[in-house]
């Protein structure tokens, strides 16, 4: 019996796995990215390793870097990281339900590799089989490791390459960015959200620093988000 039990976990464990690998790639891509990026606004290979190991927060990570680089407060960093991942209370009650089953110390433990991708992986398997522990550690551990290998292997990268190579790459964090972007917007409301706030950004740009200007833009996309969806269920009962 135990023998049956063992292998099903490994299974689901290469399942969650194999499973992650398409996204683990990107990681590792976006990683190299922002250890490459780390390297050139100042910080060490040892911080820029840390940095993805402890916070695992990808897109906060890369507002945090051009922060940085624009010396500003501590305190802006840390609120415009919470607003950034403030996402994950949405994705952490949308998976209540199925992680209702597991205990609390396994949920606690998890949820610190939850990502965008875990989620959508987890969501997957939780509407296609029963929920198991193994395939969501094993899927959350092989993201969490290819960001930090992404992280490790731009980090050496940008110390081996000559200076004029990194002409150029201060454009990348933009790049990411807008790639993250344009795959979010799946509708015409997301798009009416993406322009108005880009607006609000350009035309605070010269006036704000650049900590203070990123919470601005986070709570601006909050509320045209929120007023353009009410707006639009309104018309639809109407």
């Amino acid at each position: 019996m135990k023998t049956k039990q063992s292998k099903a976990k490994n299974q689901n464990w290469k399942k969650g796995m194999l499973d992650s690998i398409p996204m683990g790639i990107s990681f590792i891509v976006f990683g190299c990215i922002f250890g490459v990026m780390a390297i050139q606004i100042g910080l060490s290979p040892i911080e820029s390793v840390l940095m993805s190991l402890v916070s695992f927060a990808g897109s906060a990570q890369l507002s945090v870097l051009s922060m940085i680089a624009e010396n500003s407060s501590i305190s802006a960093m840390v609120l415009t990281t919470l607003m950034i991942n403030a996402r994950h209370l949405l994705y952490g009650l949308s998976l209540s339900p199925y992680f209702s089953k597991f205990d609390w110390k396994f949920n606690n433990f998890i949820a610190y590799f939850l990502s965008d991708a875990l989620y959508a992986l987890s969501l997957n398997h939780f509407r296609q089989s029963t929920p198991q522990k193994s395939y969501i550690i094993g899927a959350g551990l092989f993201l969490y490791m290819s960001w930090g290998l992404g992280t490790l292997i731009g980090t050496i990268s940008s110390t081996l390459l000559p200076e004029q190579y990194h002409l150029g790459l201060e454009f990348s964090m933009t790049t990411i960015f807008l790639i993250l972007a344009f795959t979010e917007i799946t509708s015409f409301l997301k798009l009416i959200t993406f322009f108005i706030t880009g607006l609000i950004v350009i035309s605070l740009y010269f006036v704000l620093p650049l900590g203070i200007l990123l919470l601005i833009a986070g709570l601006a996309a909050f509320i045209v988000g929120y007023v353009s969806s009410g707006c639009h269920l309104l018309e639809r009962r109407s």
